[in-house]
């Protein structure tokens, strides 16, 4: 007899997808407002996971890269999504076999780029497409996208041309710094997706931790993350 109600409850394997759903959607369809929704997605794909299985978190993350291509957001949108899937995928897997903390971090930071790197590398090989010529027109459309924002706000035109510079910096340090940005921000995303991930799944599943995050020590060789990518 299964102990926890949970399980049995239709409502609970679906609701962490609809969640999952409802944050890309407001991202593809509010994209300033969704942009920091769209941190959130690995959240409730490890509680998934965790709570009722890899098929129901496969089935989730399959169906986040769907809609994220199919409304258009292929390649960067779509490579983008499918590394957050993972990674929370990978959050999942980690609470539920009850994972050390800095190793679930470490294996939610790493294995996106582990697989998600090579499938990219491959479709700009066989298109022969410029990654950094792709990688221009994003972040110029972003740039064109925040003037007219600013523009909707009621910004004056003088206005928007003395922070001009600004978001010419920010764009180039995105270009130059894109590798750095891109493993600092899923480690990030790695260490909050499983502090929220795990608290609703130990409440939900009625397990006791081995131990709390909140009294969790960085381990000595963790400084060396910082000082080789220096």
């Amino acid at each position: 007899m299964n102990e926890n109600p949970t399980r049995t409850n239709w409502r609970g394997p679906l609701a962490p997808g609809l969640l999952a759903l409802f944050i890309l959607s407001s991202f593809l369809f509010f994209p300033f407002a969704g942009a920091f929704m769209l941190f959130l997605l690995p959240a409730p794909i490890a509680y998934s996971r965790a709570m009722y299985g890899n098929g129901q978190g496969t089935l989730i993350s399959a169906a986040c890269v769907g809609l994220a291509t199919a409304a258009g957001g292929f390649p960067v949108v779509s490579f983008a999504v499918m590394a957050l899937c993972i990674c929370g995928f990978s959050m999942g897997g980690s609470i539920a076999t009850g994972e050390k903390y800095d190793r679930a971090i470490l294996k939610g930071t790493l294995l996106p780029f582990f697989f998600t790197v090579p499938v990219i590398a491959g479709y700009f090989l066989l298109g022969s497409i410029n990654p950094w010529a792709v990688l221009d027109t994003e972040l110029a459309r972003g740039m064109q996208e925040s003037i007219t924002l600013y523009k909707q706000m009621g910004m004056s035109k003088e206005d928007i041309d003395a922070i001009m510079p600004s978001l010419k910096l920010v764009s180039n340090l995105m270009r130059d710094y894109l590798p750095a940005v891109c493993l600092t921000t899923m480690a990030m995303l790695a260490a909050t997706s499983y502090v929220a991930a795990a608290r609703h799944y130990f409440r939900a599943s009625g397990t006791v931790p081995e131990f709390k995050m909140n009294e969790w020590i960085a381990p000595d060789l963790a400084v060396w993350g910082i000082i080789i990518p220096g």
